[in-house]
């Protein structure tokens, strides 16, 4: 089961990062967050949940048509995975008025029929820090590599 779980997990790993990792120039306005951690937690649980408009509202607009429909496959699969990203620390550092830089820490526990399983972010992302500005007054990430996701 634990394989299975693993199977699942590189799957959605990959989708995340087919999700930042090219696109249409779609876009979608409004969004953003109070500040830069909200602004990451707003984007990873939307990542996770693949909700795609939420993920381009938190978004800043240069990179927000990178981010793409998940396939019904990563959908399917995510469906078959209770997600919980309780375990991650969200840490600001370079913070002014309109930029920051936001460090994501921690684990996201992945459960499927029973079975749970931690895995460390930075090997799901990297251990890069992510730029987040300030957009329409909101903060939102500003991503300078474009797989964020892929790690």
């Amino acid at each position: 089961m634990k394989r299975l779980i693993l199977i699942v997990a590189m799957t959605l790993i990959a989708a995340l990062a087919a999700a930042c990792g090219g696109g249409d120039g779609g876009s979608s306005g409004g969004g953003g967050a109070g500040n830069p951690e909200d602004a990451g937690r707003e984007f990873l649980n939307a990542a996770f949940s693949m909700d795609v408009e939420k993920a381009r509202s938190i978004v800043c607009e240069a990179r927000r048509g990178e981010i793409e429909e998940p396939s019904d496959e990563d959908r399917a699969a995510l469906e078959a995975v209770e997600i919980d990203l309780s375990g991650l620390e969200f840490t600001v550092s370079d913070q002014t008025d309109n930029s920051a830089m936001l460090t994501v820490s921690g684990n996201v526990t992945m459960s499927m029929e029973g079975q749970e399983m931690e895995l460390p972010v930075d090997q799901m992302f990297g251990d890069e820090a992510i730029p987040v500005i300030v957009e329409n007054g909101k903060w939102v990430v500003c991503p300078e590599n474009t797989d964020l996701l892929g790690g």
